[in-house]
């Protein structure tokens, strides 16, 4: 955060103050809890004061936080203040974009969801913890049945599907904060298949997003 003047390390004080207020968040998203404490958001202040030019500090809290920098003098009168916000965010990559360290935390968290009930979950997880199974059962109750289909026909598919996997995405980072849903962008294999295979689309059989590279082998015992 620039303060007009080139600094050096000599004699340099300086404090930081952090705030994340939770009236000024998004009331659309999901407030998820700390990645560390477990715990819901809270209205948090942190103040950091030391010396030198350089400075750390990892948030741990999603969304928008207040930040301001005061350089320090011999002559209060002479401090310098610069303020800014910081937006802590989520980013979803595509599907042969995720590295292998995030593909085994999301695949580890999905388990979760796969294996542990509804209220064994939410105790140990939190309120945004929703199984497998009851995100199944929620997905069926509004798509089985052609007459009130409210999930598959019409201008609703996009949505409601845009709304199934925030919560299954909310659930798998109520496991593990870290983790979000990728992406399939399955034009790249569309072009793929018309370039290398003359359209022959049995190809979809190898893509990376069918693939046991990807998940692992299809049984219990050594695969996801």
């Amino acid at each position: 955060m620039p303060v007009g003047q080139e600094l050096s390390d000599v004699d340099i004080r300086w404090s930081w103050t952090i705030i994340r207020n939770p009236a000024e968040q998004n009331e659309f998203e999901l407030d998820l809890p700390s990645f560390h404490s477990g715990s819901a958001p809270t209205h948090t202040t942190t103040t950091i004061r030391g010396s030198g030019s350089n400075f750390s500090h990892t948030f741990v809290e999603l969304g928008r936080h207040s930040v301001s920098l005061t350089v320090e003098n011999s002559n209060p009168a002479n401090n310098v203040t610069r303020m800014g916000i910081v937006w802590l965010r989520y980013v979803r990559r595509e599907l042969r974009a995720v590295d292998e360290d995030d593909r085994v935390e999301l695949l580890d968290a999905f388990r979760i969801l796969l294996t542990v009930s509804d209220s064994e979950g939410i105790s140990h997880y939190g309120p945004q913890f929703r199984s497998f199974a009851r995100m199944s059962t929620e997905h069926n109750n509004f798509a089985a049945d052609h007459e009130c289909d409210h999930l598959h026909d019409g201008m609703g598919f996009v949505p409601g599907h845009f709304s199934v996997g925030r919560l299954m995405e909310a659930s798998l980072q109520a496991v593990n904060p870290r983790v979000t849903l990728p992406y399939w962008e399955y034009t790249i294999d569309v072009e793929q298949i018309i370039a290398e295979h003359a359209g022959d689309f049995w190809h979809w059989r190898g893509i990376p997003a069918l693939s046991d590279d990807w998940f692992g082998f299809s049984n219990a015992e050594s695969g996801k």
